[in-house]
């Protein structure tokens, strides 16, 4: 996990990542019930996908969960929320690594 903060902490720096948007990634760890969350983030930083966390997580939710209504999936979908697909394709855990 010290790999994965260094990384989010790099590219906030560097201008690629918004600081509200490793905020509320931080949160999203720390609060977790799963490993997949930290999983899915992880992988998305790896990849350097800074674009596709800025998506995710720059800002949260003002209420309930109307801004869920359009997306639930990311524009890049990670292994993690692949897992196995049902037999339409859609991934077996969707909005997991979002700030939803």
């Amino acid at each position: 996990m010290s790999e994965q903060n260094e990384l989010i902490r790099r590219a906030v720096a560097d201008g690629q990542l918004m600081e509200s948007t490793a905020a509320n990634i931080a949160s999203l760890l720390r609060g977790a019930t799963s490993p997949l969350y930290d999983r899915v983030v992880n992988e998305l930083a790896t990849a350097g996908e800074w674009r596709e966390l800025n998506d995710r997580f720059y800002k949260t939710l003002a209420f309930g969960t109307g801004g869920l209504r359009g997306r639930t999936i990311g524009k890049v979908l990670t292994n993690a929320e692949r897992a196995t697909p049902d037999p339409l394709g859609r991934p077996e855990f969707p909005c997991v690594g979002t700030n939803a």
